[in-house]
């Protein structure tokens, strides 16, 4: 079994027995994607993604992808279970719907839920997080908008509200900014505490 294989296979039994794995710090994203793959194809039992995830730090650094696994894209609003998660994050999106000519026709308003199988994932590298589906659990898809050109996507202003029960405690609220320079909250809740379906909405 290769390294690439032997990775793969701790990242499944992460999935499905809840456990954390920790990756080697020298991990190439070539590798990364390799793992994603074998992961994504053991996951999905030959079913194909119809949503990636997306993204970088910045516009100057060459964004990363990740596929997204069957029965983790909803419209909003969803209760999107949790049992299975080891920590719950929730970003806010935008999402993009591709034409066949692979230029977007379409974008939505999203909120993205998050869980990791990494041991260290606040101080995991870039491919460690690529091998790990790049922390995404699901996508919930909101309203949309044709008017593509008409947008400007630097300068779109976003808030996210997290209304928590009183049960379950707020941590590591930390500023977030990708693509929407405004106010964006990235916000952790934990697992261990009921409710056992986290509820997302998108309001607008």
């Amino acid at each position: 079994m290769s390294r690439v294989q032997a990775l793969a296979a701790s990242l499944v039994r992460a999935h499905r027995n809840r456990e954390f794995v920790a990756l080697p710090t020298d991990l190439t994203t070539e590798e990364a994607y390799r793992v994603q793959d074998l992961v994504f194809a053991e996951l999905a039992r030959g079913q194909r993604p119809n949503a990636w995830k997306v993204g970088g730090p910045g516009p100057d650094v060459e964004p990363t992808m990740a596929q997204i696994l069957p029965g983790r894209l909803f419209a909003s609003p969803p209760p999107v279970e949790t049992n299975g998660f080891q920590m719950i994050g929730v970003e806010i999106e935008v999402a993009f719907r591709m034409g066949e000519d692979a230029k977007p026709v379409e974008a939505f308003v999203a909120i993205e839920v998050c869980d990791t199988r990494l041991a260290d994932w606040k101080n995991a590298s870039p491919a460690a997080k690529v091998a790990d589906f790049q922390s995404n659990a699901a996508l919930v898809a909101g309203s949309g908008t044709s008017c593509l050109e008409q947008t400007d996507w630097g300068h779109q202003r976003a808030e996210l509200w997290i209304v928590a029960m009183p049960e379950i405690p707020l941590l590591d609220a930390v500023p977030f900014r990708f693509g929407i320079p405004e106010a964006v909250q990235l916000c952790t809740l934990p697992v261990r505490v009921s409710p056992s379906s986290f509820a997302a909405e998108v309001l607008k």
